[in-house]
């Protein structure tokens, strides 16, 4: 249906941004999710992430909230932005 192809288009989008690690460039993937989640009504955020040396590239991740009608945990879904290169089998 609709929702079905309006995500497959925008996975289509986000697999045309270069985001090979390495380097790690996940800024325009970050920012692209971001804007499609706030777009659906979500508090969202791009937030750095730690690195183990000053050195490396910014690797941000994408925080996005939608507020719950209860007391119960949120649920956390943690997902990687970065890609490998196209046929490598990783």
């Amino acid at each position: 249906g609709e929702l079905g192809l309006r995500t497959a288009e925008f996975l289509a989008e986000l697999v045309r941004i270069p985001s090979v690690n390495p380097p790690g460039a996940e800024a325009p993937v970050a920012e692209r999710v971001a804007a499609e989640l706030a777009g659906a009504g979500l508090e969202v955020r791009v937030i750095p992430t730690p690195r183990s040396n000053p050195a490396d590239p910014e690797r941000p991740a994408v925080w996005a909230r939608l507020p719950g009608r209860g007391g119960a945990s949120p649920p956390v879904l943690p997902s990687p932005l970065g890609g490998v290169p196209a046929g490598t089998g990783a």
